[in-house]
This record gives C-alpha cells, sequence and structure tokens, in this order.
C-alpha cells in the first residue's frame, strides 16, 4: 500500500516544512544569505543552480521561452507566464484582506505591505520608515537637499519628477511659456545668492555624510548578519548529522523486519 509523502524536513529557524532535503537546504539558503552558483561572466551569485542558468542567458541573448499570441520572447518561463496574463487578463494573486487581485506575485506582495503597516526601508537621518526603496530615495533628497530635476522653462529646481510635473502645470509656468523663452541660469543664480542672504535655512547636507551614514549601519548589520549564518551553520550540521543518525536508525528497522520475516517463513516450514 502506497503511503503519503509528508513535509517531515523542518527548518529550524522559521519552523517551516518541506518535503525533502535538497527543499530544505534552498530554503536555509534565504536566512543565511549563502549564494554557492557564481556567474563566471559577471560575478553574481544565486541561490540555486536553476537561478544561475537563467541568469546566464542574460549574457548570451538566449530567450527560448515565445509567447504564442505576440511572438515576444523571454529568458524564463515565469516571465512568459507573467506575460501572458497580460492577454488573457488574468489576475490569480488575489489580496486576503482587500480581495485586489494582480497578475504577478510580487506586486501583490508589496500590495500586503500598505495593510501590514510594514516599512522596512529606513531613512538614516530622522529614522522614518517607508514601505519601497523608491519613496526612501526620494526622501533622502529632502535631507541633502539635492534637486535633479530642472525646469527648462523658468529654471526652477525640483527633487522629483513628479513635483517637475506639477510645476509644469502651474499658471505662472505655462505663462512664462507662452512669453516665450526660458530664464538664464545667471538671473536665477543671482536671485537665489540674493535671497540666500535673508535666509535661515541651514546648509545642505553633503551626499558623503549620507554615504558615511549608511556605510555605519550596514557594518553593523553586517555583524549581526555574519553571527547568525554561524549560529545556521552550526544548526544545518547538526541537522545533517541527526539525518545520518535517522539514516541509521531507519536501516536497522528494515534489517529486522528482514530477519522477523524469515523467522516467520523458517518457522512455517
Amino acid at each position: 500500500m502506497a503511503t503519503k509523502t509528508t513535509n517531515c524536513h523542518i527548518c529550524v529557524i522559521c519552523s517551516k516544512t518541506f518535503k525533502n532535503t535538497a527543499r530544505l537546504i534552498n530554503h536555509i539558503r534565504i536566512h543565511t544569505g549563502e549564494r554557492p552558483y557564481k556567474c563566471e561572466t559577471c560575478g553574481f551569485s544565486f541561490k540555486q543552480s536553476s537561478a544561475l542558468q537563467s541568469h546566464l542567458r542574460t549574457h548570451t541573448g538566449e530567450k527560448p521561452y515565445k509567447c504564442e499570441t505576440c511572438g515576444s520572447s523571454f529568458t524564463q518561463s515565469s516571465a512568459l507566464q507573467s506575460h501572458v496574463r497580460t492577454h488573457t487578463g488574468e489576475k490569480p494573486y488575489k489580496c486576503t484582506i482587500c480581495g485586489k487581485t494582480f497578475s504577478i506575485k510580487w506586486s501583490c506582495d508589496r500590495h500586503l505591505k500598505t495593510h501590514s503597516n510594514i516599512k522596512t526601508h529606513i531613512c538614516v537621518f530622522c529614522d522614518r520608515g517607508f514601505s519601497r526603496a523608491s519613496y526612501l530615495n526620494t526622501h533622502l533628497l529632502s535631507h541633502i537637499q539635492e534637486k535633479p530635476y530642472p525646469c527648462d522653462i523658468c529654471s526652477e529646481e525640483y527633487s522629483t519628477s513628479s513635483d517637475l510635473a506639477k510645476h509644469s502645470r502651474t499658471a505662472s509656468h505655462q505663462k512664462k511659456l507662452s512669453e516665450g523663452g526660458p530664464v538664464s541660469r545667471e538671473d536665477k543664480a543671482g536671485r537665489t545668492k540674493k535671497s540666500s542672504k535673508m535666509s535661515d535655512t541651514p546648509p545642505p547636507i553633503l551626499l558623503d555624510t549620507v554615504i558615511a551614514e549608511k556605510d555605519e549601519r550596514l557594518q553593523v548589520l553586517n555583524q549581526e548578519i555574519h553571527s547568525r549564518k554561524a549560529n545556521v551553520r552550526r544548526l544545518i550540521a547538526e541537522i545533517s548529522s541527526r539525518e545520518a543518525e535517522s539514516r541509521s536508525v531507519e536501516n536497522e528497522l528494515e534489517q529486522l523486519e528482514t530477519a522477523k520475516a524469515n523467522g516467520k517463513r523458517f518457522l512455517n516450514e
């Protein structure tokens, strides 16, 4: 009689269960950060050999997965599946809280964070949290006072492209646009210099300061990660030892069952 396969391999860190040792080992690499499969072309590393094989196609240009509807090609089967849903309209990933559906899993996972209020991206200056790295990067500009988006008409400068777009819709911008011609940088600089004498605005924080603060925090995090990796490696070694003991016991039980069967057969004869 066939027996049902059970998830008997347990992760000692998060208690998630798996059907075999190989899947457990792949999962544990999420905790340890281990990436044993390295690309010889660019040096990028991966947790699984299948991920490395998919990555290699970015160097070779190979795209073996083709859409039968529009002919677009992809390096991964998962990318093709996500693309096909743009034709079918299928959205198999559903938010368990509000019921909103998504065609891509990571979009659903990102959406879930808006309900749980999880903010993993923290500002090194004010400790404000953000749900996305892009939101944090935009926020950091308010500290370093960098404004990389200038208006070509009136020479105003903005921290984000969305702020620049809002400015372009204002009446003052439209008026200067209709008057014909951008304001010179020299005029803009002169006005800024004159107004700065009356301003109590503190000097901008240099980008080097941001980098130094981040490096300091990264060093602390790396030390903690190194310690956790050492603990996980010790646990992996313990798991392997226990699995070896388990296999030894299973072999002994099989031998006993065989001896028992032979004994019964001898008695029956």
